[in-house]
């Protein structure tokens, strides 16, 4: 009923100098509809409070918080207090922290699954949350040829990830709105060097490698929104990067082939991909991009794939992105193959590695699984599971089944229980 009149007062709004905004809004009491009309300006998280006389001056409003990381299910960072208050006023609040969009995995093919009826037991995790293999696609180096072509690689729909160099196309745009579109935002460095601090590729060494790993997480989340960096990838692949890497991210990628099967041995800081040739096509004679994704699918296991520049900005090993969407395109055709970005695939092959390894407690007819996610796991991450019958619960609450397969799992939770 009030939207007529919210729409006004939202015009006003635009077109009226900040004191008269202040001075309009003073009466009104309903915070509901305070707060939809701040939204109608454009307005993000809580402004200062106002004035608790009608004759003291405002206090400053709090600053507004960071937008949180699309995609990772994690608030961005809370806003400032507001200055001290005006005479008589009081001060202005802080700002709260942006709230990012929660992350859902795909779903596999095939439904009609019926729910399991037998004998509670029998625990198991799907790998690769129920898809035959899955693909990752990196670009490296925040070069403008992946910024000039970013719209045609987010047409795709495939969450991809960006290792940026944040001395290099520094306030980009373009790396804000790929978090906000779901992207994963990796870090790195922040001027590309060797692991003994020679051979910068952008600006001067910072003096350590963790100096170097620092200022671009900082750089990352203070610029671009992002509210959290979980992975990294190491300049040039040097191996020196992974002892400052395992205090700081969940996952590094290096430059050495292979691919990562379900359950095996491979470094979580020292991950292998397949680096793209000069001119690399999805077809080119003894593989290409499609004959990687198709040798992954065949071992039923993660494919990372490593590109840099998209052409015409003097970066290494240019590819056309016709041949890099293609790429992506072909992926999603397929249908069993889990396309997504490093830090999603990532974090779901390391709890499946931490899962695998639990040994449940009984009670009664109970078993309870609990676990302790690894250090700079990303929130809002789930697994899927399977058992030959019984009821799973998380907090009290049953599991709904999925006929596609599988029970869901929350690995915030940190627990899990089978009963009858």
């Amino acid at each position: 009923q009030k939207l007529p009149k919210m729409r006004d007062d939202i015009a006003k709004t635009r077109a009226t100098p900040r004191r008269k905004v202040e001075t309009m809004f003073r009466p009104l009491k309903n915070a509901s509809y305070l707060f939809a009309v701040a939204l109608g300006c454009g307005l993000t998280c809580s402004c200062g409070a106002d004035a608790t006389d009608d004759s003291a001056s405002a206090g400053a409003s709090g600053t507004s918080g960071s937008a949180g990381a699309s995609g990772a299910n994690a608030s961005g960072a809370a806003g400032t207090a507001g200055a001290s208050a005006g005479s008589g006023g009081s001060a202005g609040a802080s700002g709260s922290g942006g709230t990012a969009s929660v992350y859902t995995l795909p779903v596999p093919p095939g439904a009609g699954v019926a729910k399991p009826a037998g004998t509670p037991g029998n625990l198991s995790v799907l790998n690769w949350a129920g898809f035959k293999a899955a693909v990752s696609f990196s670009f490296d180096d925040a070069l403008s040829s992946q910024i000039d072509h970013y719209a045609e690689l987010q047409a795709t729909g495939v969450h991809l990830t960006f290792y940026l160099v944040s001395s290099n196309n520094a306030t980009s745009a373009t790396w804000t709105q790929a978090a906000k579109d779901g992207h994963e935002l990796g870090n790195h460095t922040a001027h590309h060097c060797h692991d003994d601090g020679t051979g910068c590729s952008w600006g001067s060494y910072d003096g350590s490698l963790g100096a170097e790993l620092d200022e671009c997480t900082t750089h990352i989340t203070q610029t671009f929104g992002q509210s959290d960096v979980w992975t990294a990838a190491s300049p040039y692949g040097d191996l020196g990067y992974a002892t400052p890497d395992a205090t700081r991210f969940l996952l590094n990628r290096g430059v050495n082939g292979g691919l990562i099967a379900a359950n095996d041995g491979t470094s979580p800081y020292a991950l292998p991909c397949h680096v793209a040739a000069m001119g690399e096509t999805q077809t080119t004679p003894g593989g290409g991009f499609n004959g990687a994704t198709d040798a992954a699918r065949t071992a039923g296991e993660w494919q990372i794939f490593l590109v840099h520049s998209l052409g015409g900005d003097g970066g290494y090993n240019p590819v056309s992105v016709t041949d890099v969407v293609g790429a992506l395109d072909y992926t999603q055709t397929l249908g069993d193959v889990w396309a997504d970005s490093v830090v999603h695939v990532g974090a779901y092959w390391r709890a499946q590695k931490l899962f695998t390894g639990l040994t449940p407690t009984s009670d009664g007819t109970n078993q309870t699984w609990t676990w302790t996610l690894p250090d700079h796991f990303p929130p809002g991450q789930s697994l899927r599971v399977t058992v030959d019958g019984g009821t799973l619960s998380q907090g009290g609450s049953p599991l709904a089944w999925s006929d596609h397969g599988y029970y869901e799992v929350a690995l915030d939770a940190g627990s899990l229980t089978l009963g009858p």
